[in-house]
């Protein structure tokens, strides 16, 4: 356990002093000049709004551009490819499961080499009863979650990571449709990039796009986002944000 690196402590006394001496400026200025504040605020969030717009059409610009060339990664042997450890956190998403359980049967990657979690909350007593029928080709442990707070995606995949026994890790949720071949070509990177790289992300959009005119706006979000805004990120050489599923992180062992 590393007591520094968890979300204890949100905040650094110097942080909280930051905060109150601004929450405290805002309030006097509020106070001897109500309408300017109001315009400087104004001002300062269109800044922030249009530098943001700003930096995602410069990464959308970017995405075309030559970038660093793509891992060229040899498929291992069966016998050295590494075991995976599955989280899959569902809540109250028992109709969802026997998809979820399809579709990691159709992984093309050994079962004996799957390690699969399947993340419950104690009080889901529907997917619970669903979960203990389920007889999948692969090792399947479910884990029931304790009561406690905050009942969160996060802290269901804490109790699973304490679990977890393979040397990579992926995290797929309820309603998730992984590519067959997807673990192997992560396995294969992994053993061809140098060993800082620790996580690799899928891209994502909606295997239903055609479904409904939501499901087409989510479609086009997700294509812009996975395969403009990211891509121009990583040219620019910014921090990447991780979706909460589908990345498969190593380093565990």
């Amino acid at each position: 356990m590393q007591p520094l690196l968890t979300a204890h402590r949100r905040l650094s006394e110097t942080q909280k002093r930051v905060c109150a001496a601004l929450a405290v400026t805002l309030l006097m200025a509020g106070a001897l000049a109500p309408l300017s504040s109001l315009v400087a605020l104004n001002a300062l969030f269109l800044t922030f709004t249009l530098a943001a717009l700003a930096l995602r059409f410069a990464a959308a610009c970017l995405s075309h551009t030559r970038g660093r060339e793509p891992v060229r990664a040899a498929g291992l042997a069966e016998e050295a490819l590494p075991v995976v450890t599955v989280l899959c956190p569902a809540y109250r998403e028992a109709a969802s499961l026997p998809g979820l359980i399809g579709a990691l049967e159709s992984l093309d990657y050994p079962s004996q080499r799957l390690d699969v979690k399947l993340l419950l909350e104690a009080d889901d007593a529907e997917t619970q009863a669903l979960a203990r029928t389920l007889a999948p080709r692969f090792p399947l442990e479910v884990v029931i979650v304790p009561p406690g707070m905050p009942q969160t995606k996060p802290r269901a995949c804490n109790h699973g990571l304490w679990r977890a026994r393979g040397e990579l890790l992926v995290i797929y949720d309820a309603e998730d449709r992984p590519e067959a071949n997807q673990l192997r070509r992560a396995a294969a990177a992994f053993a061809a990039l140098p060993h800082d790289v620790v996580c690799l992300q899928a891209r994502l959009n909606y295997y239903n796009r055609s479904e409904s005119w939501v499901t087409r706006l989510f479609a086009i979000e997700y294509a812009l986002l996975f395969d403009l805004i990211l891509p121009g990120l990583d040219r620019l050489g910014a921090p990447l944000p991780l979706g909460g599923t589908s990345n498969i992180f190593r380093g565990l062992r």
